[in-house]
């Protein structure tokens, strides 16, 4: 039997402070913060909403967001998610936020499927595919997508995508205050 630990509901916040960002354990923190930010989306009725709320908060959370964005949609379905769901946009604050935070070997990672992605969506059958955006077309796609090599390595880096996220929110704590 799983403990319920594992399946903790984390309180959403609809004001962060120093006094809660400090106390709250790590295991916790990444996901507070990210329930936070989605508290702000009540009204956001698309991404291209979602990403005007995010863009106008401060770089902390931004950083926190595009880096957690990765992290799920390659978690999720590998990186041809991540940018059927993305944009160019989204990609380039995405590498220069695994930049600034450390994670090096997430950035390189990264940058090597933008080039892999960029000589797949030269394949007309695939742009199609993508211009589509629907859940037929993201399926298709992947019969197309040569990232599943990327997916795996991705996943081999292990947990340090999240110790790094937690490392830069406890560096950088008042980035995450009265936003």
């Amino acid at each position: 039997m799983e403990s319920d630990e594992k399946h903790k509901i984390y309180k959403p916040y609809k004001e962060l402070s120093l006094e809660i960002l400090v106390a709250l354990p790590d295991d916790e923190l990444k996901h507070v913060i990210i329930d936070y930010m989605f508290g702000k989306f009540t009204n956001a009725r698309n991404a291209e909403m979602r990403l005007e709320i995010i863009l106008d908060m401060s770089s902390g959370f931004q950083t926190m967001w595009f880096t957690w964005e990765l992290l799920v949609n390659v978690l999720h379905g590998g990186f041809n998610e991540f940018f059927y769901n993305g944009s160019d946009e989204v990609t380039r604050r995405t590498l220069r936020y695994l930049e600034m935070i450390g994670a090096t070997e997430y950035y390189e990672l990264l940058k090597q499927v933008i080039e892999a992605h960029q000589d797949e969506m030269r394949n007309p059958a695939m742009q199609e595919l993508y211009s589509q955006q629907t859940l037929h077309g993201y399926s298709e796609s992947y019969k197309l997508s040569s990232l599943k090599e990327y997916d795996d390595r991705f996943i081999k880096l292990g947990f340090r995508l999240e110790e790094l996220m937690v490392q830069y929110v406890r560096s950088n704590l008042q980035l995450f205050v009265g936003n």
